[in-house]
């Protein structure tokens, strides 16, 4: 088979399955919250944002109250007048057992929720001698299954980790009173706090700027910190087994300071030519990443893309207690004394608890240690209790999923009805759209495109693709963010 045949088959193998994959496709390791945006509701988008601000909109509605009167009465009726002998002839009705008046019944009533659509923009690279020479040798089947594999992983990246954020673009802080200083000839070691290891990928870049309280959805400031260039570094580790990550400044970048607590950012998430602003028509300057978990799920300010104040609408405010500062042993009671405020409320309590997998390690050694009895046959071998015997949790009538995420916020516990989750984000075919459809390599159905460099072409080729996601909440009151759990490694 010719090369030119065999690119062209890698090609059609990588424009045909990608899309679909990117919903479909099992990775080795996915996380839980993959698994759980695929449970979500898909919701088409808006229209054109409507305040005239560039994009489109990603809209739902809240329920907030029902339609219709109610009053009391008796059974007596209209006053009746009587006449006749003895007054025994009902003759008229006064007409005054009224209903209630129509005028002044309440209506089924919505919020309207809305905020702009958040764009994500990839590409895929090839050196054209590099995979000449792989198809030549290798089974196109396998070439293209490589590529497709990384394209897949790298977008449920970035979708899974902005899921579990607060809609600013940080994915966790600079843990290290003094400071680091990035370095363009080796690695440097950096801990991190408020995220977890996992929201990093080895060879993306990065940024780093100072912290954004999103709280309250006001005017800020975030400073970057810079290098020579733009301030760029990159991940160039996995986590090691201290929770820790290296990263290395780009090529000419020179040294890159950090201060503790400051933001780390995945690079092109972020306008640092922007105040970071959040207000009631939704808009976010400077961030360029989607909403989740921790701006959804509020318990102060304005709901995100609303001029509604959570204190003044019950209805958006999600349960959210505990101190980071103050870590709490994560007993079962966590979890009791939510449900029922949810239920004595008249809600249904939510149906899937999510944590770090130290969490329901502790959890499960203090359940054992708190409420484990033993029972050993006569003449039999002692065997000790597992604690947790399985996935399911349970209080009184209520039963909970119980699932453990590597990306969610650290001592955070999560209970959620993913029921109540909308996602605005394109599945199956349309999950991808490239940017060339007829490129110059292949010929017709091109995905690839050369890359040139003035006006010579060169082995490289691209294939860029953008994907757009948000996520969207209708009932935040039935889910539960408790913070500041201990997990077993903090002992």
């Amino acid at each position: 088979m010719a090369t030119g045949d065999a690119f062209e088959q890698f090609e059609t193998l990588l424009r045909e399955n990608i899309e679909s994959a990117v919903e479909n496709l099992i990775l080795p390791d996915d996380d839980v919250s993959w698994q759980l945006i695929n449970t979500f509701q898909p919701t088409s988008v808006g229209g054109k944002d409507t305040d005239g601000n560039a994009g489109f909109e990603a809209s739902w509605r809240v329920r907030v109250q029902s339609g219709g009167l109610i009053t009391g009465g008796t059974m007596a009726g209209n006053t009746i007048t009587m006449l006749g002998a003895g007054s025994n002839l009902p003759m008229q009705q006064a007409a005054d057992a009224k209903y209630p008046d129509p005028a002044q019944a309440p209506m089924r009533g919505w919020l309207k929720m809305r905020m702009l659509l958040k764009r994500l923009r990839g590409v895929t690279t090839i050196n054209k001698t590099q995979i000449w020479t792989q198809l030549a040798t290798d089974p196109i089947e396998e070439v293209a299954a490589g590529h497709i594999e990384d394209v897949v992983a790298l977008v449920r990246h970035y979708i899974t980790n902005y899921f579990w954020g607060d809609g600013g673009g940080a994915l966790a802080q600079v843990n290290n009173a003094s400071g680091y200083t990035i370095l363009e000839a080796t690695p440097v070691e950096v801990a991190i706090s408020g995220g977890t290891p996992l929201r990093f990928k080895k060879g993306q870049r990065y940024q780093a700027g100072s912290t954004v309280a999103y709280a309250n959805f006001g005017a800020a400031t975030r400073t970057q910190r810079t290098g020579a260039l733009n301030g760029v570094f990159r991940c160039v580790s996995d986590p090691t087994k201290d929770r820790t990550l290296f990263f290395q400044s780009e090529p000419g970048e020179g040294d890159i300071s950090l201060t503790h607590t400051d933001d780390l950012l995945m690079h092109g998430t972020f306008d640092w030519n922007a105040t970071y602003v959040v207000d009631a028509t939704g808009v976010s300057s400077g961030s360029n990443v989607p909403n989740g978990v921790e701006s959804l799920l509020p318990s102060t300010g304005n709901y995100p893309g609303t001029s509604y104040a959570v204190t003044s609408y019950p209805e958006l405010a999600a349960y959210v207690e505990g101190s980071e500062t103050n870590l709490e042993a994560p007993e079962p009671t966590v979890l009791a004394e939510f449900t029922d405020a949810i239920a004595d409320l008249g809600l249904t309590p939510p149906n899937v608890a999510i944590a770090e997998r130290s969490i329901w390690t502790l959890w499960s050694q203090l359940e054992r240690e708190g409420f484990s009895t033993y029972q050993v046959p006569q003449g039999g071998a002692f065997t000790a209790s597992g604690g947790i015997s399985g996935p399911i949790l349970s209080h009184q009538e209520f039963d909970f999923h119980r699932l453990h995420s590597a990306k969610m916020r650290p001592n955070m516990l999560l209970v959620t009805d993913p029921t109540t989750w909308k996602k605005f984000m394109p599945i199956g075919n349309g999950a991808i759209q490239w940017y060339y459809r007829t490129g110059t390599m292949a010929g017709t159905s091109s995905i690839f495109g050369p890359v040139v460099d003035g006006r010579q072409v060169t082995d490289m080729a691209q294939a860029p693709y953008d994907a757009f996601v948000e996520f969207g909440q209708t009932h935040p009151r039935r889910s539960i963010r408790r913070l500041g759990l201990k997990a077993r490694r903090d002992l």
